[in-house]
């Protein structure tokens, strides 16, 4: 259906009226209204109002269209005789259906969709011979119809003369000057709508009915300023427009020049024509009547002739007047030039933008959305967009984030999305009327800036279902990697809500316990994975059947052994936690129940090694008599499924020339393109923390591959060569190495550098480094290292080089400063050794950014005293000295410190020295 300019922007009108294309319901409404007569009449109205029921609100536009048909056949000797309708009855049929609509616009939108779409009715398209009388008639009686209603009437017909359809508008424009000729009247009169004066001047300027020089003509001579500027167009000057306006309302210039005797009275008057309302008005009109990219207004003229003519107008009011001046802006152009004619205004004043009118609940919702989001996609309004009142992120952590994301952290700090405010509105516009296109905004928000919305969801904690939905949508897709700055978000998460972060990474397992195996990745990097798995809390419990799931994968991939872990928890927390390790033995039997009857795809069963050492550990507890019972009947369960499962683990497990083809076939799909590196690596974590042995193993050999052939790299093609070294750094990058292996793994990689730069081996180092610019900070020892290597070091254009040197002089401040000059280490002979973060060989995870006296993030650990000279040589203790030293490390915090180290110190003996380190390391 055509829809008019007029009728689009009463909007208040189209939220209650969608017109659907039914043909069929048209149809028999047309035949109801064609037998309307006083004996039929109650049944065709009860038939009518089901057909309301049955398609809502939009059959009422059908229903005023078919009256006016039915209407115009009456009246016509020709057309009568089609018809058994009574005219007096139409009549007043419609007349009633018009006053029972008090608000103009309601009337002039029903009646703009009812008449302009008169072509589309059925009986017009059968009886085209006829359709132009009756089309002609229709627009007519419009008029009379609507005699009562003067700005209703005035707002269709000035609008229906610009249709398309010559009959229409030939019809319509010979019904306009008597309207306009009782425009001056109407306006004194208390039913003046400004409103549907400014769409009438639109129209009017747009079909051509307008006089081009209005203010001659005493019709317009006293509209607003906003009817003015539109009715004049942009081709005239906005300062002669703006004066005239000025001279009619009896407002000189500025009071700067008017004599000293009347410059009182002139201000007065200045800002009692030019007030913020009626600038807002004449703003919102000229903005929203940009249709195409067609809007020649010069904000800048408008804005000197406005400053000119009322100096002391206060522009901040006039743009938070806009949302109640029926603002609507249809493209960018609007909504930049709102922006625009504030800043052309307030030049050289240092004022910023008023943006937060935006986060204001608008009484138009749909006009709301539309302005945020034609201004969110400008780039020329952006900078002026910065909400620095409630951002999302602050410039705070900026030191406490690795280097390789203060890139991406300044771009995202200066980008308009940065904004809780921005999210909080669009999370109101969600239950309005225009929630379709709030929801829309949002998505593209998340689209553009992920971090940001996402973030956001998070700390503003807004309890709306549809919200909470996106919020952990969002955090599971940042977890599968599937948005390209996961590593700063989960940063910035961090930071702002750990606590938070917890508890919906254990509300997304309970969903799809699969994520368990991307929540380690991320408290991996973050290093919280240690104090999750390794320091148990009787709070924690709560959530312990997703920490025993992190502890299962973190065995696989000898981060802890589960052998000793778990017994270890349950002596730690006894009793507390019995009746959950039941619930959680309950859940994995049935996962492999199921599992093994092919319904579930085992992605989070647990081995039968695992279970055995859950069921030892629980068997050897005290419990009631009733929870053992439970045990006992878990533990059949089990036997009766652990053949097939132990089948299942131990598959291929002992065919190593099997495994060795599998890996070789991972490498050659690599090499040929089959599989990205990123799909390799996703592969390859598949593999590492499967329930079947052969493809741990398969993991375990593609990873000692790049070690073993390190030798022969130098005859390697260059695109072989490549690929490896991007995947060797999306290990290194991903943590997916072990303690044991990274070491080894980091080691290769000095080897490679310090080759000749020339050599393929120096070009594996820089392309492996390059592929973890995101890890390199975490291993401080590293970094030292490659900073030591000249070839390397003589490398500046490389970004790896660039990223280490500047993490080097920042972890060097106190000696940079000693040594007076001004100058970085690396210019002044010094060779900076970075030290050791207290973790494992190259380090697992950073400490807790201590800082030196400028503020700066530092790496330091503690300097023990040198160890005692000793007799005998050093040893392992006991398994039970073992077990409870662990107990004691694992349970240590400040409050416990001395009675934990007096524990510590009855148990350990100088023999046991060496074994300790390594293992609190």
């Amino acid at each position: 259906m055509f829809y008019t300019s007029t009728a689009i922007q009463l909007t208040n009108f189209f939220v209650l009226y969608s017109v659907d294309s039914d043909s069929h319901i048209s149809s028999r409404l047309f035949s109801l209204v064609s037998t309307f007569r006083a004996d039929n009449f109650d049944d065709c109205e009860q038939h009518i109002t089901e057909l309301l029921c049955q398609k809502g609100h939009s059959v009422i536009v059908w229903y005023i269209r078919s009256l006016l048909l039915v209407h115009a056949l009456l009246s016509s000797p020709d057309t009568r005789h089609l018809v058994s309708a009574d005219i007096h009855i139409i009549e007043s049929v419609i007349e009633g259906t018009f006053a029972a609509f008090k608000d103009s616009s309601a009337i002039a939108g029903l009646l703009l969709q009812s008449v302009a779409s008169l072509n589309e009715s059925v009986f017009a398209s059968q009886n085209s011979d006829k359709s132009a009388d009756i089309i002609r008639h229709c627009v007519e009686h419009t008029a009379f119809f609507l005699r009562k209603d003067y700005w209703a009437c005035l707002t269709v017909i000035s609008d229906l003369a610009q249709q398309p359809d010559p009959v229409i508008s030939q019809a319509a424009q010979t019904l306009l000057p008597p309207l306009l000729a009782r425009l001056s009247e109407e306006k004194q009169k208390p039913t003046f709508d400004k409103r549907l004066l400014s769409l009438t001047i639109a129209s009017l300027t747009k079909s051509g009915a307008l006089p081009s020089n209005h203010s001659s003509t005493g019709t317009f001579s006293d509209m607003g300023l906003a009817e003015q500027l539109l009715g004049a167009g942009s081709h005239a000057s906005a300062t002669d427009i703006i004066a005239e306006y000025a001279h009619q309302n009896g407002a000189g210039p500025s009071a700067e020049t008017s004599n000293k005797g009347t410059a009182g009275d002139s201000n007065g008057q200045q800002q009692g024509v030019f007030t913020p309302e009626n600038v807002a008005r004449a703003l919102a009109l000229l903005a929203s009547s940009a249709a195409d990219e067609n809007n020649d207004w010069s904000a800048d003229e408008i804005a000197a002739s406005l400053c000119k003519h009322c100096p002391s107008l206060s522009w901040e009011d006039v743009i938070y007047k806009l949302p109640y001046s029926n603002l609507n802006v249809k493209n960018e152009s609007g909504a930049v030039f709102i922006v625009d004619v504030f800043l052309a205004a307030t030049t050289g004043q240092n004022r910023p933008f008023p943006y937060s009118f935006m986060y204001e609940i608008w009484p138009d919702a749909a006009a709301q959305v539309a302005f945020l989001r034609y201004t969110l996609r400008s780039s020329s309004i952006a900078p002026h967009m910065l909400d620095k009142h409630m951002p999302t992120i602050l410039a705070d952590p900026v030191d406490l984030l690795y280097k390789a994301y203060h890139t991406e952290f300044a771009r995202i700090l200066a980008s308009p999305w940065n904004s809780l405010s921005l999210i909080l509105v669009l999370s109101h516009l969600l239950d309005s009327k225009a929630s379709d296109d709030a929801r829309s905004l949002l998505e593209a928000g998340i689209t553009q800036e992920p971090l940001l919305v996402t973030l956001a969801l998070a700390r503003l904690k807004i309890q709306h279902p549809r919200l909470q939905a996106l919020l952990q949508h969002n955090v599971a897709r940042f977890l599968k990697r599937d948005f390209g700055h996961n590593g700063l978000f989960f940063e910035l998460f961090r930071i702002y809500e750990k606590k938070m972060m917890m508890a919906f990474f254990c509300n997304i397992y309970r969903k799809d316990p699969a994520f368990s195996r991307y929540i380690l990745d991320v408290l991996v990097d973050l290093g919280m994975a240690n104090d999750l798995l390794l320091v148990p809390k009787r709070d924690d419990i709560v959530m312990l059947d997703f920490i025993v799931d992190l502890a299962v994968f973190a065995s696989r991939r000898g981060m802890l052994s589960f052998e000793t872990w778990f017994p270890g928890l349950l002596a730690e927390l006894g009793s507390d936690m019995l009746h959950a390790s039941l619930e959680i033995m309950h859940t994995k039997i049935q996962l492999e129940a199921a599992r093994q009857r092919g319904e579930d795809k085992g992605v989070a069963a647990y081995s039968s090694a695992e279970l055995t050492i859950m069921f030892k550990a629980l068997g050897v507890m005290g419990m009631s008599p009733n929870n053992a019972a439970n045990l006992k009947a878990l533990y059949a369960q089990f036997v009766e499924l652990v053949g097939e499962l132990e089948r299942t683990e131990n598959e291929c497990s002992s065919d190593e020339g099997q495994i060795e083809k599998e890996a070789e076939s991972l490498f050659l799909r690599l090499y040929r393109g089959e599989l990205s590196v990123d799909h390799m690596a996703d592969t390859l974590e598949d593999l590492r923390d499967s329930l079947r042995i052969y493809m741990r193993k398969t993991y375990h050999h593609v990873i000692q591959y790049p070690l073993e052939e390190f030798s022969f790299f130098d005859n390697y093609p260059d695109k072989e060569l490549t690929i490896t070294g991007q995947l060797v750094g999306v290990l290194i990058q991903r943590h997916m190495l072990s303690p044991v292996s990274e070491p080894t793994i980091l080691e290769m990689l000095v080897k490679a550098l310090q080759s000749p730069a020339s050599s393929k081996s120096f070009h594996f180092g820089m392309t492996a480094l390059q592929a973890c610019l995101y890890r390199i900070e975490q291993l401080p020892m590293f970094c030292t290292r490659l900073y030591q290597i000249p070839a390397f070091n003589q490398n500046n254009s490389a970004p790896a080089v660039k990223l280490i040197k500047s993490i080097i002089a920042s972890a060097m401040p106190a000696r940079n400063a000693k040594a007076g000059s001004g100058t970085d280490g690396a210019h002044s002979g010094m060779t900076p050794v970075l030290e050791d973060t207290g973790l494992e060989a190259y380090g697992q995870s950073r400490a807790a950014n201590p800082r030196g006296a400028s503020g700066m993030r530092v790496f330091q650990s503690v300097k023990p005293p040198p160890l005692p000279e000793l007799d005998e040589a050093f040893a392992e203790p006991a398994e039970e000295t073992k077990d409870k030293l662990q107990f004691a490390v694992n349970n240590l915090d400040r409050s416990s410190l001395e009675e934990k180290t007096n524990e510590v110190d009855k148990l350990l003996q100088p023999k046991h020295f060496i074994w300790f380190s390594q293992e609190i390391m």
